[in-house]
C-alpha cells in the first residue's frame, strides 16, 4: 500500500488536480456524497480537471466502520481499484440495511454477488490483518493532521471541504484548475 497516495478513482489521472474523498462507510452525509457529489464530478465539466483519490476515516463511534475500511482495503491490495470502488457502492446501496449484527453477511453477500469475476473470498479470512488496520489506521492519522475529524470531507489540491457542500467542492475545483 501506498497510504498516502489513496485509492484512485476508476478514471485516468488528470493531472490537473487531486481531490481526496475522506469518507466513512457508516457515515449518512458519505452515503450522499458517494451517490451524488461523486457523480457530479465524474461530468465531463470536472472529470478532465481532476483525479478523485479515496481515504479511509471510519469515526470512532460507528460501530462498523472500520471494519468495512479494513475489508474495502483487502480488497483493493488484492484486486485493484476497480474492485475497490464496486464494493464501495455496494456499501453504499445497501448502506440502510447494514449492521454489525449482518456486517459479515454483506462481506458474504459483496463476495457472492456476480458483480465481477475475481474471487474476493481471501478477504473474508484476512481482512483483519494488521496490514489492513495499519493502512486504515495511516489515513485516520493523516486526516488528524490536517484536522480533520469529520466525514465526508474533501482535500482539493489542500484547501478542505468539511461535509458534501458540491458548490465549494465545485469552486475549489474551478480555482484550482485555472
Amino acid at each position: 500500500f501506498q497510504a498516502e497516495d489513496g485509492i484512485r478513482d476508476r478514471s485516468p489521472s488528470r493531472g490537473l488536480g487531486d481531490v481526496y474523498k475522506r469518507q466513512d462507510f457508516q457515515c449518512p452525509a458519505c452515503k450522499y456524497a458517494a451517490q451524488e457529489v461523486l457523480t457530479v464530478l465524474k461530468r465531463d465539466d470536472y472529470i478532465d480537471k481532476i483525479t478523485i483519490y479515496y481515504k479511509h476515516l471510519p469515526l470512532s463511534f460507528h460501530d462498523w466502520a472500520k471494519d468495512a475500511a479494513m475489508f474495502s482495503s483487502c480488497i483493493y491490495d488484492n484486486f485493484g481499484s476497480t474492485s475497490f470502488w464496486q464494493f464501495h457502492d455496494f456499501v453504499f446501496e445497501n448502506k440502510s440495511i447494514i449492521s454489525k449484527n449482518n456486517l459479515i453477511e454483506y462481506f458474504n453477500k459483496f463476495v457472492d454477488s456476480k458483480i465481477s469475476t475475481q474471487d474476493y473470498s481471501t478477504c473474508l479470512d484476512n481482512y483483519k490483518n494488521k496490514k489492513y488496520l495499519d493502512h486504515v489506521d495511516s489515513n485516520r492519522e493523516e486526516s488528524k493532521k490536517l484536522g480533520l475529524n469529520s466525514t465526508p470531507s474533501f482535500v482539493i489540491n489542500g484547501y478542505i471541504v468539511k461535509g458534501a457542500d458540491l458548490v465549494k467542492i465545485i469552486d475549489a475545483i474551478e480555482y484550482f484548475s485555472k
